[in-house]
């Protein structure tokens, strides 16, 4: 059965609220996640399911209008507007909230840019915050600034929590070994990124590790080289594996490998590297059995996603089969919720005396101070950054904050105590970045903005793979009653 609440579903509500619009007018929006498999054209009607296969939305480019120049203001210098004209309809069974700022433009070189408001005077009817029934539709436009330089690569929808929709895809298909310009916000060069290989059905591993019944592991390899003129740090947690059925998927650092293959192939790791230089690193998954690759895709902060490999390129792009690869992950469902690794896919010592008394009453307390942070997120709205937004931000923080009395006090045994102190300073930290939000917004300050959002970020990278999931990881051998984290 998959967990509603887990260490890995609240990561993904607190990345997925990070797509909201910035405060810059055509600034970069912050985006960090999972998306529909299928690469669209303008015209084409997209399939929008959640991470349990139902049907969500459909949803269609009707129209790009580029340049766009039908309304009252005029761009920013370096800048043009284009009009990306929309119509999704409510395909489920429940009420679909459709917020404008939560659809983005990604531009040629990997800058997601989100719309602005202007006065159109054209017949085209703006796209607005909706609540649509099940069964209603919306059709409008959205007018967004991007570089005047710059061409469409993609039109990406964050549908909710697991689900970002590829709209329209202009991007050619990436082989393996081929090399993808990584820039920064500035539009410099940071890395040249290349998938070396993706090998399905990965089985190269360490004595007693399988994946579970039903489900697989996947081995993707990876080349960062710095063609920057400072220190580049790859983030390994940024890597995404998608596939055919629309679900994105996070690396995870539960399978070990055998000492042959992390001797082949290194883990990919966020140490620094010089200019000039590059890392070869492997970055594991562990995804359903029947489901097939589609690609891979970087995200390596807020503002910037950049695809790495398809696997329909032809033979030079199809996924190895076999244990030629390697593989460090196991399921981080930024896109899907399955069940997390079982105790018994490692053999290692359980505890002993009293290391885990009270273990299931800890568990208890913590899922649901957990199921609350990420309440917090799911409900806090900032694709509008005004007045409401900040206050909302605000009376998050200190939700949030009652929460790490409650988890402070939790009792955890003691092979739990570090966890629960690592959790603690996560809910202390998101607090103060809620609250860095809600001062950027009264400031109007988007850089202040942006590295309150990029605080959640890192903050979320930590559980899929940091010291968090390394903790986790550690404690689920050690106490096996704590089975549902």
């Amino acid at each position: 059965m998959r967990k509603l609440v887990s260490l890995a579903l609240t990561l993904a509500f607190v990345a997925s609220f990070s797509f909201s619009a910035g405060i810059a007018t055509a600034a970069p929006a912050a985006g960090h996640l999972a998306a529909r498999s299928a690469a669209q054209e303008i015209g084409d009607t997209i399939t929008v399911t959640d991470t349990d296969g139902n049907d969500v939305a459909k949803a269609t480019v009707d129209d790009i209008i580029d340049p766009f120049e039908d309304m009252q203001q005029s761009p920013k210098k370096g800048l043009r507007f284009i009009s990306v004209e929309v119509t999704i309809e409510n395909t489920g069974k429940d009420t679909l909230t459709v917020t404008p700022g939560n659809i983005g433009v990604v531009d040629d070189k990997g800058i997601i840019y989100v719309g602005v408001d202007v006065d159109r005077t054209d017949k085209v009817d703006p796209l607005v915050d909706t609540d649509l029934a099940p069964g209603d539709s919306i059709s409008g436009g959205l007018a967004v600034g991007i570089p005047d330089d710059g061409d469409i690569a993609q039109v990406v929808w964050l549908v909710g929590q697991g689900m970002l929709p590829i709209l329209v895809n202009n991007l050619d298909p990436v082989a393996l070994g081929d090399q993808v310009t990584l820039y920064n916000t500035d539009y410099a060069e940071e890395a040249a990124v290349s998938t070396e290989d993706v090998v399905d059905n990965f089985d190269d591993l360490a004595k007693g590790t399988e994946p579970q019944k039903g489900l697989k592991f996947v081995g993707v390899t990876v080349t960062f080289e710095n063609t920057g003129e400072e220190a580049f740090t790859p983030v390994p947690a940024s890597v995404f594996l998608g596939t055919t059925d629309g679900i994105f998927w996070a690396p995870e650092s539960s399978v070990d490998r055998s000492a042959d293959a992390i001797d082949q192939i290194p883990d990919l790791t966020d140490d620094p590297i010089d200019p000039g230089d590059s890392v070869t690193g492997f970055v594991g998954f562990q995804i359903p059995q029947d489901l097939e690759i589609a690609w891979v895709m970087y995200l390596p902060d807020t503002s910037r996603l950049i695809r790495i490999y398809d696997a329909d390129t032809g033979e030079s792009g199809t996924p190895t089969a076999g244990d030629t690869g390697k593989n460090d992950g196991g399921l981080g469902p930024i896109g899907k919720q399955t069940p997390t690794p079982s105790s018994g896919s490692k053999k290692t010592p359980e505890a002993t005396g009293n290391e885990c008394a009270g273990a299931a009453d800890w568990q208890d307390v913590t899922l649901e101070t957990l199921g609350a942070w990420g309440g917090v997120f799911r409900n806090l709205d900032l694709s509008t950054p005004d007045a409401g937004a900040a206050s909302d931000a605000r009376d998050g923080a200190d939700t949030i904050r009652d929460l790490v009395t409650q988890q402070r006090d939790s009792n955890p045994p003691p092979a739990a105590e570090n966890l629960n102190d690592m959790l603690v300073q996560a809910f202390e930290d998101s607090a103060q970045a809620l609250d860095d939000i809600a001062d950027a917004i009264d400031a109007s300050d988007s850089a202040a903005y942006q590295d309150a959002i990029q605080t959640i970020s890192d903050i979320g990278n930590s559980f899929t793979e940091g010291d968090v999931a390394d903790t986790l990881t550690e404690l689920k051998s050690t106490c096996p009653e704590i089975d549902q984290l």
